[in-house]
């Protein structure tokens, strides 16, 4: 019999979950992983597949598969700043009616089979968010994020609006550092000759390699 012996700093899942027969180890893990977080952290798929070694559709499909089965309720709440954002919601189970929405385990089992007929793509929508207010959304951050890159490295930002990975980083970007983007690419700028320094050319690099400028700077003392 395995044994597991640990004092301190561990996450808690209830039995329920994680012996359902309704869930993959994969969606029992995300389960575990979000409960070990404290409040107020953001379960965004992205945030959360930089700490695994999967990739961000997976945690997704796991995302929804909690949801799905009613382990996972999602809401759009405003926060402090009149900003819209989304709460995770996680259930110990799915047939109590302890959600704050206030749904019934009857509604919750309709809405879940309602869900599940319908024929979505797999993103950060998956409970059924407005996606044309999220191509919005996503499409300011693109008009600021590839503008930097035009104003200041002079590149042509044309073709990275309708290419998807280009179109995402910048949505990250902008969602995870804001106003630290253009003073990177500044930064970029001025010290891009010296030796051994990152090529940023694009978002996606920008956001692969963001960590590398992080230690050039320190390497360089400015």
């Amino acid at each position: 019999m395995a044994k597991l012996r640990i004092s301190k700093n561990y996450g808690v899942a209830p039995n329920e979950v994680l012996n359902s027969k309704n869930l993959s180890f994969k969606a029992k893990g995300i389960y575990t992983y979000m409960q070990s977080k404290p409040d107020g952290w953001d379960f965004n798929a992205s945030r959360i597949a930089k700490d695994t070694n999967d990739g961000r559709d997976k945690v997704l499909t796991g995302l929804k598969e909690l949801e799905d089965h009613g382990y996972l309720i999602r809401r759009k709440t405003k926060d402090g700043r009149g900003k819209w954002v989304w709460e995770h919601i996680l259930l110990e189970s799915p047939t109590t009616d302890d959600s704050p929405s206030g749904t019934s385990p009857t509604d919750k089992a309709t809405n879940n089979k309602e869900r599940k007929t319908k024929k979505e793509s797999v993103n950060d929508n998956y409970s059924g968010e407005d996606k044309s207010s999220q191509e919005i959304e996503l499409s300011k951050k693109v008009v600021k994020v590839t503008g930097s890159f035009q104003e200041i490295l002079g590149r042509n930002p044309k073709h990275w609006s309708i290419h998807r990975n280009q179109r995402e980083a910048c949505g990250r970007l902008y969602d995870e550092y804001g106003s630290l983007v253009p003073k990177a690419l500044r930064f970029y700028k001025e010290y891009c000759d010296e030796e051994y320094f990152p090529q940023i050319t694009s978002p996606v690099e920008l956001e692969k390699k963001w960590l590398q400028l992080l230690a050039a700077k320190k390497r360089l003392g400015v």
